[in-house]
């Protein structure tokens, strides 16, 4: 995504990122034969920060990032604390 700045800052006009909001649109509403049709259109750049995108989606429950929105909230929330104790001999 930082390296698609320097292409950015070429497109002064605007029409590429309204192009780029324009795909996101079309995929959110389901349409994917406007949104290959928009990508084509875009500089290569922003085809592979769209591939390596949706690839990290893709396989984010397949990692340990998942942990991120499984593991279980509710133990911040609660009002005790459990303190194991060294059993004496």
């Amino acid at each position: 995504g930082l390296i698609s700045i320097f292409t950015s800052v070429q497109h002064l006009d605007g029409y590429t990122m309204m192009n780029l909001a324009g795909w996101a649109q079309d995929i959110t509403i389901l349409r994917p034969w406007h949104a290959a049709a928009r990508i084509e259109q875009a500089d290569l750049i922003y085809q592979l920060h769209i591939v390596l995108g949706i690839t990290l989606i893709m396989i984010f429950p397949f990692t340990r990032l998942i942990h991120i929105i499984s593991a279980p909230v509710w133990y911040f929330g609660r009002r005790y604390q459990i303190v194991r104790q060294k059993k004496s001999q």
